[in-house]
């Protein structure tokens, strides 16, 4: 996938390639940077690079202009071809997927190369060229040259509207004409419990008119027309919601205090993508006041579908698909651009309405969940079928209706919450021969085979491996090596090398911290336990050299596994097997349907969970009198454990990682409403409505509160859940997907082994099974 953009911040492609890897495509994602040199992005569940900037080399060839209507496109787009291309030749995707004007002109020179005619393309219009007047007439020429050359050449075609569609289809003679693919938010991103809202952040009270607008402060989208309408709608404030420099908004600044309003005009940070329909809630109305320009005319903004996901009714400016829009779902007002008298009619005519229709902003969140991101997703799910395109998903086969296979499959070293022991339950059911071979656990979730420690020092592994060897032909690691210590010196790691070389199959499977990122995990998940480090967690896996090991085991393994999205984005090349829970020895029982709310947690590292939140969190709530029961389940067995989960009707799991684990799964089955903290940007992954109760430190006790106050939804959240994990975890369905992925056999790569010796040799050795 290749961006006009430097990928960050740019929420539609962002967005596309989220969904196309989480149809289950393999995919690396190109953006152009501004630095000289290429620079991978991480936290992404797929592999993200920054191409250099053309710029550099332009300069060097003496032929870059600093004026924007001078610059030669043609030369930049044909060096940002070639280094992408230098990127690729290794091995050519089966499909390149463009986005925006430069996006088309790269994608064609890709195309026409040696053997670039065997990839299928998709070029996604973000806009129509010849309407950008806002351009320097230059530059505007040669992106319609572009669009007018090459938009026929893709095999299929996506933009941002209908109408957009419409006119591309009659100017360029597309049959079939381009699927439109809106501009709107998830339905997920959606969180009525967030903390982060704009009127608490500005300190305004309820009564006070709110006006929200998040488009940029360039003075063709109108911001200087709702800053000159603020006099006469004299109760309101209007909040700009953006992440531009201080720089860039000065110019607005001062518009309002020469229009006396500057105590009512507030800027606030528009933040993550995932987040802002939920910062906008609290709003009262949304505007959006765009002058009208030819590409506008096409557009639907995506600001517009915030405003209505928030729950906020619109005024926008007029163009043919706004007005069209606004009438047929009664969402707001439309004005004619560039008008602050009009514009403020519209917005007290709104506000007046919010008074005496209270109802009127349900109605319009509901209309809004039509025009979702998840319905867009569907359709660009249908242009990659329609070009023939596979993606790396399997469907799982039932248990039992798989053929016996001579395979033989041993899980290992670890017993991971009891996972190696219900995936090798499961693929016997298929009729695979398959062990659970782990060392003794604390928490007693039982092996077909507990390994001796004692059996793990070089001085006894090379009779174990010659032993496994000659019993089974893939063996499927979780969390980590047989040989291993702490910090993976020498010889950690070797034993999967020498799996191989003897023509074993090899899978390693990433379950937690040891994947975990620190300085990745810090950046991208606001709750993250970095600073405070419990349990030396971080400490125990240091990052180069984790990082070190994650290569070897690329480089070395048939295949890697990650557990949920939340590990994918440390380890993006991973396929995601999920965890599993064997749903006949965990079966339904529901929650009781009255009494007081029964509440269950049970962290293996408090701080890591979150538990102090928790019992904060519980300890403040029977103060106050609400009927509520708590157990906290620490260092039991695994029955005695169950037995806490069964008597329970919630059950909190994690609140600081972003996904939730194997106790969640668990809950889930026996019919329980689970609560766990899942990232905004993760939400997406999980069916809507979701199947658990999302909640995070700072909203816990809200969340907890809610579910003591409404029993109906802690029983429909319990039977949601089971639903789901019957669908999504039964350790059924995850065996039958194993032993397809069990069939592949990455080749081993020579260079990625190398990090790890490098590594090695730096430390020296240490006996292993430490």
């Amino acid at each position: 996938m290749v961006a006009s953009s430097a990928v960050v911040g740019d929420v539609r492609v962002l967005r596309t390639a989220q969904t196309v890897r989480k149809l289950g495509y393999s995919l690396s994602l190109y953006g152009i940077g501004a630095a000289r040199a290429a620079r991978r992005l991480e936290g992404y569940p797929f592999e993200a690079l920054l191409l250099p900037n053309p710029r550099f080399e332009m300069e060097r060839l003496g032929r870059w202009s600093s004026r924007k209507d001078d610059i030669d496109y043609s030369l930049f787009c044909r060096l940002a071809a070639d280094s992408l291309r230098e990127h690729i030749s290794g091995a050519l995707p089966d499909v390149l997927h463009t986005h925006g004007m430069l996006g088309l002109a790269i994608g064609a020179r890709l195309v026409d190369a040696p053997h670039g005619s065997s990839m299928r393309w998709i070029h996604d219009v973000h806009e129509h060229a010849a309407g950008l007047t806002d351009l320097p007439a230059a530059v505007r020429d040669f992106f319609v040259e572009v669009l007018e050359a090459h938009v026929r050449d893709p095999d299929a075609v996506t933009c941002a509207s209908p109408a957009l569609a419409a006119s591309l289809s009659e100017t360029y003679a597309l049959c079939p004409g381009p699927t439109a693919v809106l501009n709107v938010p998830r339905r997920s991103d959606f969180d009525p419990f967030c903390t982060t809202e704009l009127r608490g952040g500005l300190g305004l009270p309820p009564e006070v008119p709110l006006i929200a607008y998040t488009n940029s402060v360039k003075p063709v989208q109108g911001v200087d027309t709702t800053v000159d309408a603020l006099p006469v709608v004299r109760a309101a404030h209007l909040a700009i919601v953006t992440d531009a420099s201080e720089a860039r908004v000065a110019w607005v600044r001062e518009r309002a205090e020469r229009a006396g309003v500057s105590g009512r005009v507030h800027f606030h940070p528009r933040g993550p993508f995932a987040s802002v329909t939920s910062l906008l809630r609290t709003a009262s109305v949304g505007v959006h006041p765009a002058r009208r320009w030819p590409d506008g005319g096409v557009a639907l903004p995506e600001g517009v579908f915030e405003f209505l996901h928030a729950g906020l009714p619109v005024v926008v400016s007029s163009t043919r698909g706004a007005e069209e829009f606004v009438a047929t779902n009664d969402v707001g007002e439309v004005v004619k651009a560039g008008g602050s008298e009009p514009l403020a009619g519209a917005l007290e005519k709104v506000i007046a309405r919010l008074g005496e229709e209270p109802s009127w902003r349900d109605e319009i969140r509901a209309r809004a969940e039509r025009y979702s991101w998840e319905e867009q997703e569907v359709l660009i799910e249908g242009v990659y079928e329609s070009l023939g395109a596979e993606s790396g998903v399997r469907a799982a086969s039932a248990p039992g209706s798989r053929a016996s296979s001579p395979v033989r499959v041993v899980q290992l070293p670890v017993a991971a919450a009891g996972q190696a022991r219900a995936l090798a339950d499961a693929l016997r059911i298929h009729g695979t021969s398959a062990r659970a071979l782990v060392m003794a656990d604390t928490y007693q979730y039982g092996a077909d085979v507990v390994l001796d420690r004692a059996e793990l020092k070089p001085s006894h592994v090379g009779g174990l491996l010659r032993d496994l060897i000659e019993q089974y032909d893939v063996f499927h690691y979780h969390r980590r090596p047989l040989l291993y210590a702490r910090g993976y010196p020498y010889p950690t790691g070797l034993d999967l090398l020498l799996l191989r070389a003897a023509g074993r199959k090899v899978f390693f499977h990433f379950r937690g911290s040891e994947a975990r990122l620190a300085s990745v995990f810090e950046k991208g998940c606001e709750f993250n336990y970095v600073e405070e480090n419990p349990n030396d967690v971080c400490g125990r896996f240091e990052e180069k050299r984790q990082r070190a090991f994650m290569s070897f085991a690329r480089g070395v393994c048939s295949g890697v596994f990650v557990t949920d999205p939340e590990l994918q984005t440390y380890v993006p090349w991973a396929q995601v097997v999920p965890r599993v829970v064997d749903l006949k020895k965990w079966a339904c029982v529901g929650v009781q349907a009255e009494g007081a709310l029964r509440v269950a947690h049970a962290p293996t590292v408090r701080g890591t969970k979150g538990s102090a939140y928790v019992l904060a969190a519980v300890e403040r709530l029977q103060a106050e009198g609400v009927g509520l029961e708590f157990r906290l389940v620490e260092n039991q067995p695994n029955d005695e454990a169950q037995a806490a989960y069964r008597w329970a009707d919630v059950v909190v799991d994690q609140l600081r990682i972003g996904w939730y684990g194997v106790l969640a799964v668990e809950a889930m089955a026996l019919g329980k409403a689970v609560v766990a903290y899942i990232r905004d940007d993760l939400k997406h992954h999980l069916p809507y409505p979701f199947p658990l109760a999302v909640a995070n430190p700072k909203n816990i006790y809200g969340v907890l509160k809610h579910l003591a106050e409404r029993r109906d939804e802690v029983r429909e959240l319990g039977a949601r859940g089971r639903r789901f994990v019957e669908d999504a975890h039964d350790a059924g369905r995850i065996a039958g997907l194993l032993l397809e992925l069990y069939e592949e056999d990455s080749p081993i790569d020579p260079t990625r082994l190398a990090d790890l010796i490098r590594l090695q040799s730096s430390l020296g050795a240490k006996a292993p099974g430490t």
